[in-house]
Parts: structure tokens; sequence; C-alpha cells
């Protein structure tokens, strides 16, 4: 058998009720030249069942105890055998032009290390809107030697939007296992990636993130989650434009989730870290208030005045 060019890697965790949609947009996809690693971390409800149901020639069922994303992605990663290895949440969806999209960038991209492609999102309350990517102008090009310039409002590298050269898995490394319940591994995955080398970019709308979807564990309470640190990282931000002020978004968004929660210290600790003077005068204002009064923000964060402004990089 012949290595495909892309594994797809679907983690799995209690997403019965959208997984049928989710292998549906798999199977649909226009690129054939794929295999699908299905990871089943310890699901209770019937996504195993479902996945069976669903199989396919093309698809391998790997079944673990329940140890979270990170650990469900790593393993994925060690099965897959594909050239590249193209990542779906189990309650997310691909237009059948999604795989085509990347390949195509891919070939235009040949040093490329990641590849992706724009997307949409469906918010917690089922609207759907095309993502808000920072520096749009510079998104004419299919390589792209720093994306951090393009991830101040919505991400541009998401876990279904893109995918990694596999040959180089072992240079990266796999997801960061100690950051724990969605709280941050996924960005601090795509940092490392993105300092890596160029990115091959699709300018299509091929994927739709889905933050109206159920048992997200983004929504896991604050003070049980160890958070990824991105301060590490500034020693690479003079050689890729745009990252200090990310990591200094990443900040800003974690000092207000603590702040939030009510931890005092570590929302200081968070604070001591952001650069006011990299922030915009709303994101400043919401730093400001006090717990009471920014939980009551975050709850009304859907209006016009507070739309765009990152209470978290984590959660809808």
């Amino acid at each position: 058998m012949s290595q495909p060019f892309f594994s797809v890697l679907i983690p799995v965790y209690n997403k019965a009720s959208h997984l049928e949609r989710t292998l549906g947009c798999v199977k649909t996809q226009t690129f054939t030249d794929y295999e699908v690693i299905a990871v089943n971390d310890g699901s209770t409800d019937n996504s195993l069942e479902v996945l069976k149901a669903s199989s396919t020639s093309k698809m391998r069922i790997i079944e673990q105890t329940n140890q979270g994303p990170a650990v469900a992605r790593n393993t994925g990663i060690k099965a897959s055998q594909g050239k590249w290895i193209a990542f779906l949440d189990a309650d997310d969806e691909w237009t059948p032009d999604h795989l085509q999209g990347l390949h195509d960038a891919i070939l235009q991209c040949p040093d490329a290390v990641l590849a992706t492609s724009f997307q949409q999102i469906q918010d917690a309350h089922g609207a759907l809107r095309s993502a808000r990517y920072s520096n749009h102008e510079g998104l004419k090009q299919h390589c792209l030697t720093s994306i951090f310039p393009h991830m101040m409002q919505d991400a541009l590298i998401h876990s279904s939007c893109c995918a990694v050269n596999a040959s180089i898995v072992e240079q990266v490394g796999l997801f960061d296992t100690s950051i724990t319940y969605g709280a941050g591994e996924d960005t601090d995955y795509w940092i490392r990636w993105a300092i890596a080398g160029p990115v091959a970019l699709s300018t299509a709308t091929t994927s739709t993130y889905r933050q109206d979807a159920t048992n997200r564990v983004s929504k896991t309470d604050t003070r049980k989650r160890t958070f990824a640190d991105f301060t590490k990282y500034t020693t690479y931000a003079s050689s890729h434009p745009g990252l200090a002020d990310y990591i200094n978004l990443n900040q800003y968004s974690l000092a207000i989730q603590h702040k939030r929660a009510g931890l005092r210290k570590s929302y200081q600790d968070y604070r001591r870290s952001i650069d006011l003077n990299a922030l915009n005068v709303r994101q400043r204002f919401l730093l400001g208030l006090p717990a009471w009064a920014l939980r009551l923000a975050y709850r009304l964060r859907g209006t016009r005045w507070l739309s765009g402004n990152k209470f978290s990089v984590y959660e809808a």
C-alpha cells in the first residue's frame, strides 16, 4: 500500500451527536489520497459505536482510556502514515474541497512545514460568520514566512483547518501534555510549527469551527486547568514579525480569564507580563475592570461595543 498524502487525525471524546456529520465531510472530499485516524479517547457515550458504523477502508480506529485531547492527538500523530497530517476536531466540518485546497497550497510552497486555509466560525448561538484575520492584505500569497501578523483577531491556524508536514514532527515535537483541559496546548503547538518554517496558505474558506458544539473542553473551570506558558517563545520574536504582539495578546486573554475567575494572584502574574501599549483602548479598559464588572462584560460580549474583544482565545 502506498503512502497516503494526508493522514486525517480526529480525536474523539463524547462527540456522538456531531460525529456522523464530521465523518461525512471527510468522506465527501474531492481529494481522496488520505487515511483517517480516529482516536476514541475513552468516550462514555456511543461515540465508538458511531465510529464503527461510519468506518470505511480508509479509517483506523484507535481506542484508549480518557487522557485528554493532547494525548489523543499525540496517539494519532504516532500512528499516522501520511506525508502530511491534517487535523479535524470531532465537532467541526470541512467543505468537500478542503484537502484539495491544502494539497494545492503545499505544492505552491514546497518548503512549507505547515499548511492552513481560511475558516468560518459558528458561534455559541449558532450564528455563522467568516473568520476575521488581521493584516488581511498580506494574505494574498500562498507562502507565508510569518503568520503572526495575521493572528491578532481570529486564529489563522486552528485544529480543524491545518495540516503539518509529517517529515519534521520529530523536530517540532508533540502536543504538550502538561497543558490540561484545552488551556492552550493547541496554540502552543501551532506557535512551534509556525516558527519552524514557511506556512502554505489556501485562501479558500473550507472549514467550520463550531463554538456551539456540546462537551467543549475549553469550558472547563479555570481553576482546574494548567495553562500554557507562551513567554518561553519571546526569544524567537526578533526573527518572527508579529510574534511578540501575539504572545502579548495571549497573555492578555489569560489575565482576563484568571481575573474573571477570581484568581487574583495568577491574574497579577499575567498582568505583569503584558505590554499595555500593544493593547487597544477597549482591551485596556476591560483589563482594568474589577472582577465583578468583568464577569458582567463577559456576559455582554456579543453586543456591538464589546464584539471583537478577546476575553480568552480558548473559549467562545
